[in-house]
């Protein structure tokens, strides 16, 4: 199942945008407290290098500015989705949704709790969102699931993002749709069937390996608990993260 749709992204900026930025910030406050003093003072040779100083600066934060937003940046969004639906998709209700901080180390982790009277025979989906942080178009090609913890395993077939518009002249024509193209800005949902308590990691490929993320999912008799994270947690971390879930 896929949806797709049109918003704004905020992402973050590559790590040397973010360097480049940082020093930029850094020398203009620099640069613009020296300049107001030397100017009190009338030092004009100090006040003329200064000024340079300033517009190298300016032009640091302009450069670091586009490359971050001129990038086509693929990423799967934060706050993945977990509900509860039947095998004709209709959704199971929770009696009551909640959010709870757990430490482990120096860690936290943010969990949705999804409380039910009871739960029947359904199953567990997940709900995310891969987007395209940048201005440039990017094709996305397709989403592998993996079980990563306890057993690591591919759990489905691969999740296609096609353009939808293309699906019927495909099938008439019998040939493989084309590959969804995110134009900046654009984002699309995506839908995989858990399969039992653990982390899953998703991978999202364009030409090659483009992003990660994870998602840890607990289901207990009557509620399930789910958060996702962009780094790696192993098994011992889960099975501590798994244990202080149980006493909320």
């Amino acid at each position: 199942m896929t949806k797709c749709r049109k918003s704004m992204i905020r992402g973050h900026l590559p790590s040397a945008s973010k360097v480049l930025f940082a020093l930029a910030f850094v020398l203009l406050i620099i640069t613009s407290t020296l300049l107001a003093y030397y100017g009190s003072i009338g030092l004009t040779d100090s006040l003329l290098s200064l000024v340079i100083i300033l517009v190298m600066s300016l032009q640091i934060v302009i450069m670091a500015w586009q490359v971050s937003r001129e990038s086509p940046r693929i990423l799967v969004l934060p706050k993945i989705n977990v509900f509860l639906a039947s095998a004709h998709f209709d959704l199971y209700p929770a009696l009551t949704v909640k959010s709870a901080k757990i430490r482990v180390g120096l860690r936290s982790y943010k969990f949705s709790i999804n409380r039910y009277d009871h739960i029947p025979a359904v199953t567990a989906h997940a709900q995310f969102d891969v987007g395209n942080g940048g201005l440039r178009d990017v094709t996305v090609h397709e989403c592998r699931v993996y079980l990563e913890v306890p057993d690591e395993k591919e759990i489905c077939a691969p999740l296609i993002f096609s353009e939808e518009d293309d699906l019927a002249k495909a099938k008439s024509e019998n040939r493989l749709p084309k590959r969804k193209r995110l134009t900046g800005g654009e984002r699309v949902t995506k839908f995989f069937t858990l399969a039992g308590n653990g982390v899953y990691r998703l991978d999202i490929y364009t030409t090659e390996l483009e992003c990660q993320r994870r998602l840890v999912y607990f289901k207990s008799a009557n509620r399930i608990a789910f958060c996702d994270m962009s780094r790696r947690i192993g098994e011992k971390t889960f099975h501590k993260i798994e244990e202080m879930v149980g006493r909320l």
